[in-house]
């Protein structure tokens, strides 16, 4: 190499250029009061390496003295610190103008990972895939308003109305992703799957009930201490009957309403959709809420229903009745999986009651400053990168092995 670099016209020798390093070594040795260099500790099979020699006799020139090695405190375990915010930050991050400000789906979101819920809502994060075309979240949206659109004229089993929708929709996506070459496939599966949805929501409109208002905006607050919450929302659909109204949110995937999961703070849309939809439907009583999902579960199957009737037991309505009735035009159990066991059953007014204890228990435990990671419902969450969920979790199972 130095012979070739030899013929280079006006490049300098190896000497000069050792002679210019040295140079410049003690220069910067000579202008600091203090000098920290830092290197690997060791190599990739463990050995200790030791500074540069040549690093080594420029300081001894210039200072005088040798280099003082660095204490290294070695751990073989770090202990996981869960995050803090304390109560003065959490309230200059969550609380504007006397109150918590949101929608229903963050505070779930903190009921179930604090953490997500201050990196979006403290630090205002955008929680996105950052997926370089046409994911999965935008075709939920498509499925949405498929289902938005239909339904202010009228849900019909005329395939020809979807059909026109799609087209227009993904016509709408093409001039936006013109190189996405899965568009023809993605809009065949999206016509198969809304067909069906389409011809449920053609079914709901048989008994009782039929649809009222479509994304309609909402806005309320909650009166709670320490801070009370104020929502903004739209409620995807409200269905009346002769004395009743109840609630359908649509869900781009499967859901269903546990009571379990309504008794930890993880499901409270549908009853506060309901609590507020009081003052929009007057005169008439909550019978229910339910999720309406728009893709397509399989299940068991059984030979000796009717693939129709099979379809419809494994993609029914989700939710909760809050009247126990004999009456199907009003529940309507072929579509909507709403009856819950007794011990499980309550009535509005109940639900109600403990839905405002939720909120506040929810109000304390963000105003606590607390914001732990909790593992669970980490796979479509785009955090994962700057979140310690491994730690996390590893701290959660020596918990409950009893282990510090």
């Amino acid at each position: 190499r130095e012979d070739y670099l030899a013929k280079v016209p006006g490049y300098p020798s190896l000497e000069d250029r050792l002679a210019f390093q040295d140079r410049r070594m003690e220069a910067i040795c000579s202008i600091s009061e203090q000098m920290i260099i830092s290197y690997a500790y060791s190599d990739l099979n463990g050995k200790k390496q030791e500074l540069s020699s040549r690093i080594e006799d420029a300081f001894r020139v210039s200072v005088k003295e040798d280099f003082q090695e660095w204490p290294y405190d070695e751990k073989s375990y770090f202990p996981f610190r869960p995050h803090e915010l304390g109560k003065a930050l959490a309230e200059k991050l969550f609380v504007r103008g006397g109150k918590i400000r949101g929608s229903v789906s963050s505070l779930e979101t903190f009921q179930t990972c604090p953490y997500r819920y201050f990196l979006e809502k403290g630090l205002g994060l955008n929680n996105t895939s950052g997926y370089p075309g046409v994911d999965p979240a935008l075709l939920g949206r498509l499925r949405h308003k498929v289902m938005e659109d239909l339904g202010k004229n009228g849900f019909t089993d005329d395939e020809e109305v979807l059909k026109t929708e799609i087209n227009s929709l993904f016509s709408a996506i093409r001039e936006v992703f013109p190189n996405d070459t899965s568009l023809p496939l993605k809009q065949r599966v999206i016509e198969d799957i809304m067909r069906q949805r389409v011809l449920m929501a053609v079914a709901l409109e048989q008994g009782s009930f039929h649809q009222e208002e479509s994304e309609r905006p909402i806005e309320t607050e909650i009166p709670v201490k320490p801070y009370p919450f104020a929502f903004k929302g739209i409620v995807d659909r409200i269905d009346v009957s002769q004395d009743y109204y109840r609630i359908i949110d649509y869900k781009s995937s499967a859901h269903k309403f546990t009571t379990r999961e309504f008794h930890e703070g993880k499901l409270l849309q549908l009853m506060t959709y309901a609590w507020v939809s009081q003052n929009i439907i007057s005169g008439k009583r909550p019978f229910g809420v339910y999720y309406f999902g728009l893709n397509v579960q399989k299940g068991k199957d059984n030979l000796k229903d009717d693939p129709q009737v099979q379809y419809r037991k494994n993609n029914r309505l989700q939710g909760r009745n809050f009247e126990q009735t004999s009456d199907e035009s009003l529940a309507q159990s072929e579509l909507v999986a709403g009856k819950t066991k007794s011990a499980d059953f309550f009535t509005f007014e109940e639900g109600m009651n403990e839905l405002l204890g939720i909120y506040a228990n929810i109000s304390e435990a963000i105003l606590s400053g607390d914001i732990p990671v909790k593992t669970g419902n980490c796979d479509f969450c785009a955090f994962q990168p700057i979140c310690r969920k491994e730690s996390a979790k590893e701290d959660d199972e020596e918990d409950d092995d009893g282990t510090d």
